[in-house]
C-alpha cells in the first residue's frame, strides 16, 4: 500500500509516487503473497542485465558501430 498525502482522495497524483515507493510496494506485495522465495524469483527477473557490447568504452562502441554501418553501405 502506498499512502497518499491527501486523506480525502483515493488516488495519488502521479507526481507524488516515485520509483522507490513503487519498488517497495511491489516487494511488500510479493513478500506478503509468496514469501522470501517468491521475492528472490521476482527480484532476479527485475534486475537489469547489461549487454556485453555496453561494457566497452563509448569510443570502442562508436568505432564498432561506424564499421558496421560502413559494411552495410558497401
Amino acid at each position: 500500500f502506498i499512502p497518499c498525502s491527501d486523506g480525502q482522495s483515493t488516488r495519488c497524483p502521479a507526481n507524488e509516487i516515485n520509483a522507490k515507493q513503487i519498488w517497495s510496494a511491489l516487494k511488500q506485495s510479493v513478500l506478503n503473497n509468496f514469501g522470501d522465495t517468491g521475492w528472490v524469483a521476482v527480484g532476479l527477473s527485475l534486475t537489469a542485465k547489461t549487454p556485453a557490447a555496453y561494457q566497452d568504452s563509448y569510443e570502442n562502441f562508436l568505432q564498432t558501430s561506424t564499421l558496421e554501418i560502413e559494411a552495410l553501405q558497401d
